[in-house]
């Protein structure tokens, strides 16, 4: 008997990995033996047949769509059946009255009435109105999360003139969008409800920390009054109709922090990196806001969730300081069976922490005004991983001074806690993530799935069983974890979890050959890759997810970030791409790649509309984010960019100071079927007859097939398997 049967019997918990194994660990056997093993030889054949005998088709529950192969390639990319538009891009029009865009002649006040810089966290809210349905008429959201000096100006001076251009830069976006008989879209730059919002934009200071001398500045003596937000990057919305937009790195912007007064240190800059001294951006040099030595309190005004009302232009944002204070990545919210309203976030850096916010207060729809300020009471939690017995378990733990380790000296109040919500989660033992980036919650089955983008430097814990290492494999490929709240509350205090994806390049050199679990790799844990207990021969390799969605079917939707980094095809990385992957059923695991993005580009959004036939995701920093390769299996190396030197000829202006191509810009696109179908589950045609089930990839004679059908993954299940390859639930 195995430690880990062993552990099955007698109830004693062992390694991660052995509790995996307890779990699953048999049940691959079958799935070892028929598909790698001995009956393996006489299969070919047999599939070839059946091949000639069945009609093309999907199983139920696959998406009815074929892959795209890895992509090195600088362009954009969409499976057969799809095509792709972009929308809007960093410079277009907004407001009335904005300029044409002039990348060489840029100024604060026309990138002000322009499209920022950096699309990231998409969302559509339909028109008329806040509870309206409509698919075709809407708003769209952009967040702009960050500025490229280099890819911005060319020769950076870091003068005021271009600390203006930045500052317009980020923020966030609102235009109306309409969607046309053929399925194309268009945006209205005439529209009453455009607006930009900045980093110079007033915003409210709501919530308990409003009004607290820790916030207060010399230009806002009443700390209830911050002009703009930064490093917008995740984000999500309301039952009634707002925007919830995340603060994320808000700490690169500040400088001097070695000269800040004293006292200041630990509450503002403490488990943040602030610059020493002057700032790559050099924005404190212009603006004394960003100066910790003049301003220690300015930097506290920063790394909260932002509610806006995209239906009121004239309405002020307001940063709601009851969710507490870290580098937040995504807001995404769900009501309870109680009628709380509940907001997960993650704190997107190595070695933090996932969190969710209740409000005390009840949604109430037949009045919106009542939910208006619903976001400044309620209870923050921080979330610990456990096991027991042969399941993943899980505590949400209060941030609530006077519990626990959360009292004086080491903190003051409850805005102490808030204001230093890291060190209240560590002070409470939450579990260290492997930078905990976006999170959803599943419309069908009400799970909530967290991402984890990874790092080469995260500790190793039942939910993030990776080490780091020097092999690609290891340089931070991220996973995502599936949370069950219990009893479906997702306002109570436990859960169960297990890990839905191990992402990497599956059936590589250090790989588990016969598609195991992760637990069966132990020789090389690093290596180890699971796609929710599916043939890993069958999916679309994936590194570095970031963003994830669901339709109104419950398919899972990602976008990476910084995949080129750890995908390696010959000495290219494999470009950042928008996957989709079923949650449940015989698929559960497999992922298919609908769209791959230009070189050095990350993929954000993604977003649909409620008919679920329209897809908004974003290309993010096209032409920055390169790698190359010395040989093949080294680590990668980061190629700089400029103005002068683009990466990328992707959606480019026209050319620069006689340089071409120009600057590549960074976009809101939109994703449709050609069949004006559903993005997951529409009809689209099959490929040819020849690739269907059972045939494994390594079969011989099958690569002039393969090279058939060009970008296609050619080789995939369309049968049932003999026993279905994910554990028992």
């Amino acid at each position: 008997m195995s430690k880990a049967e062993n552990a099955e019997t007698s109830g004693e918990v062992g390694t991660f990995q052995e509790v995996l194994e307890a779990r699953f660990g048999r049940r691959q056997l079958l799935r070892g033996v028929a598909k790698g093993g001995g009956l393996l030889a006489a299969a070919p054949v047999v599939a070839l047949a059946a091949a000639c005998e069945d009609p093309p088709g999907y199983e139920p529950g696959e998406l009815t769509f074929e892959s795209l192969a890895p992509s090195t390639a600088d362009g954009l990319f969409v499976a057969p059946g799809f095509a792709a538009q972009v929308l809007i891009s960093w410079g277009d029009p907004v407001v009335p009255g904005a300029p044409a865009f002039d990348v060489a002649n840029q100024t604060g006040a026309a990138q002000a009435m322009q499209a920022g810089f950096n699309h990231d966290y998409l969302d559509f809210r339909p028109l008329p109105a806040w509870n309206a349905v409509s698919s075709d008429h809407g708003l769209l959201w952009i967040n702009h999360e960050y500025t490229d000096s280099t890819m911005m100006f060319g020769t950076f001076t870091g003068s005021l003139a271009q600390t203006d251009v930045e500052l317009a830069a980020h923020g966030g976006t609102i235009v109306e969008v309409m969607r046309a008989g053929d399925g194309t879209w268009s945006y209205n730059p005439s529209s009453a409800f455009n607006r930009r919002i900045t980093a110079t934009t007033p915003i409210i200071l709501s919530g308990p920390v409003a009004g607290d001398a820790r916030v207060m500045t010399s230009a806002d003596p009443s700390g209830t009054m911050v002009l703009g937000m930064l490093n917008n990057c995740g984000g999500g919305h309301t039952p009634w109709g707002t925007i919830l937009t995340a603060e994320e790195n808000f700490d690169q912007y500040f400088g001097n922090k070695t000269t800040m007064p004293a006292g200041y240190a630990n509450t503002a800059c403490a488990t943040f990196g602030p610059a020493a001294g002057v700032t790559e951006r050099k924005w404190e040099t212009n603006y004394s806001r960003f100066d910790l030595a003049v301003e220690p309190n300015e930097i506290l005004r920063f790394g909260w969730i932002v509610e806006i009302d995209p239906y009121d232009p004239a309405s002020t944002p307001k940063k709601r300081t009851a969710m507490g204070r870290f580098k937040h990545e995504a807001a995404s919210g769900v009501v309870s069976p109680g009628g709380k309203f509940v907001s997960y976030s993650g704190d997107d850096q190595n070695n933090q922490y996932i969190y969710k916010f209740v409000t005390n207060g009840t949604v109430n729809l037949s009045d919106r005004a009542s939910n208006m300020d619903l976001l400044d009471n309620g209870t923050l939690y921080v979330a610990k991983f456990d096991v027991s017995g042969l399941n993943g378990v899980g505590t949400w733990l209060p941030l609530t001074f006077g519990t626990g380790p959360l009292v004086s000296p080491a903190f003051a109040d409850q805005n102490d806690v808030l204001l230093r919500a890291r060190q209240a989660a560590a002070a409470l033992g939450a579990t260290k993530m492997t930078r905990p980036e976006d999170i959803d919650v599943n419309p069908v089955n009400g799970k909530v799935y967290c991402v984890m983008t990874g790092n080469r430097s995260g500790e190793t814990n039942v939910a993030n069983p990776r080490t780091s290492g020097s092999s690609i494999a290891a340089q931070g490929v991220g996973h995502v974890i599936e949370i069950t709240e219990t009893s479906g509350d997702h306002a109570g205090t436990s859960f169960a979890w297990e890990i839905l994806l191990l992402c990497g390049e599956p059936l590589t050199a250090g790989s588990n050959p016969v598609n195991a679990p992760p637990f069966a790799m132990a020789a090389a844990p690093d290596n180890v890759t699971w796609y929710g207990g599916y043939w890993e021969d069958k999916v679309a390799p994936m590194a570095r997810p970031d963003n994830v969605a669901f339709d109104s079917a419950g398919y899972m939707f990602l976008t990476t970030d910084g995949q080129p980094s750890a995908l390696q095809r010959s000495l290219d990385g494999v470009n950042g791409a928008l996957y989709a992957c079923a949650v449940t059923g015989p698929f559960r695991g497999q992922t298919k790649a609908i769209a791959y993005g230009p070189d050095g580009c990350e993929v954000t959004g993604p977003f649909l509309t409620p008919d679920d036939k329209s897809l908004f995701f974003a290309i993010q920093h096209p032409g920055v984010d390169v790698f190359s390769w010395v040989s093949a299996g080294t680590s990668p190396t980061s190629v700089t960019k400029s103005i002068g030197s683009p990466g990328s000829a992707w959606n480019t202006t026209p050319a620069v100071g006689g340089l071409t191509p120009g600057v590549p810009r960074s976009a809101a696109l939109v994703l449709r079927r050609t069949d004006g179908k559903e993005i997951a589950y529409g009809e689209v045609p099959a490929p040819p007859v020849g690739l269907v089930s059972g045939v494994p990839s390594s079969f011989p004679g099958l690569a002039a097939g393969a090279a058939a059908i060009g970008g296609l993954v050619a080789l995939r299940n369309r049968r049932m398997p003999l026993e279905d390859p994910r554990p028992a639930s």
